[in-house]
């Protein structure tokens, strides 16, 4: 149920209480004050007064209930302001679909700012690795507070990038929607790939480095050996 049905729902409310009220015990009291032939003139009266005063507090109700939602506009306005600002990408997930992707998540992916609303996330995931992804962002009620969660993502151009993500599920606009902020972890990846390339080229020279100097003690022993001979003779 949205903001503005839960609003008039509330002005409703008020307004059939009060009404209800009005009716039982007006009557009531015109009864024991005034004599019967007077009551007619009254009721009406009594009619004309009530659309007064429901008229002036739906006013006032409206009028607060408009205060409140404005509020909430702002609220909500200052909040995509500064998810805008974000370093990391910011998306909402309903039922699979993204359902919001700040402009970092935009920019990380090559996508116009609105272009994934309504899209699978599953759009952005690569596609051997969409049966995980999906399989874990339907899980996300069941995890703990929040899941790390990696993969490798398609941006729109085609290009693959490493992306780590962080996902929670929580309860927005009555049902439950799925969080989550996304980094673009490639570079990490590359430098880390590069690495651990250069870990295994310094094992390999310190082990050819040993096999050198075995080998050399080796050819040693035998020049060694052979000098020996050659002066026997």
């Amino acid at each position: 149920m949205d903001t503005g049905t839960r609003a008039a729902l509330r002005v409703a409310a008020r307004f059939f209480i009060l009404g209800a009220l009005w009716v039982l015990l007006s009557d009531r009291v015109l009864e024991v004050l005034l004599d019967p032939e007077q009551i007619p003139l009254a009721q009406t009266l009594k009619g004309w007064l009530f659309m007064a005063v429901v008229a002036a507090l739906i006013f006032a109700w409206v009028k607060v209930e408009m205060r409140l939602r404005e509020r909430s506009c702002e609220t909500e306005a200052n909040l995509a302001i500064l998810l805008n600002q974000s370093l990391t990408g910011v998306f909402a997930v309903r039922d699979g679909r993204c359902t919001y992707t700040n402009d970092r998540f935009n920019e990380i992916l090559g996508y116009a700012p609105g272009e994934l609303t309504g899209r699978s996330l599953t759009t952005i995931v690569e596609e051997g690795e969409r049966v995980r992804v999906r399989h874990v962002i339907e899980r996300a009620g069941s995890l703990r507070a929040h899941s790390t969660l990696s993969f490798r993502a398609v941006r729109a151009d085609g290009s693959i990038i490493h992306t780590e993500t962080q996902i929670t599920q929580t309860e927005l606009g009555g049902g439950a929607v799925v969080l989550g902020m996304l980094l673009d972890v490639t570079q990490r990846k590359v430098q880390e790939a590069r690495y651990a390339a250069t870990r295994r080229l310094e094992a390999i020279g310190r082990v050819a480095g040993g096999v050198a100097h075995d080998f050399n003690n080796l050819l040693t022993a035998i020049t060694g050996a052979a000098s020996l001979l050659r002066d026997r003779r």
